[in-house]
């Protein structure tokens, strides 16, 4: 499972809420951002469906996208990379989704 966003938006601390242990994913107070690129949780962690069966889940943090000191492009390469080695992403955004949100 894999998140993506705008940068400075809030993705390291919710995958830390959802692994519930905080300070897996870096966090941090300035706007010099903590993610470069993808990381990922070296821990699998268990979880089950709805109907009961296991799950193993590992945890992808992307760098934020929307960055005024990187092109677009690399906000491609990293939103795809995340969609590609995932088979769940969440879109962490505030308000209504629009092409300046996923430009």
């Amino acid at each position: 499972m894999a998140i993506a966003g705008k940068y400075r938006g809030g993705k390291s601390y919710v995958l830390n809420h959802l692994i519930n242990q905080p300070g897996c994913f870096g966090v941090g107070n300035t706007t010099n951002a903590c993610t470069k690129g993808l990381w990922i949780w070296n821990k699998v962690v268990k979880a089950k469906t709805q109907d009961g069966q296991d799950l193993n889940v590992v945890f992808i943090d992307t760098e934020g996208l929307g960055d005024v000191e990187k092109d677009q492009n690399n906000d491609v390469r990293i939103f795809m990379l995340a969609i590609l080695l995932s088979s769940h992403i969440i879109y962490n955004c505030t308000g209504v989704i629009d092409n300046d949100t996923i430009s």
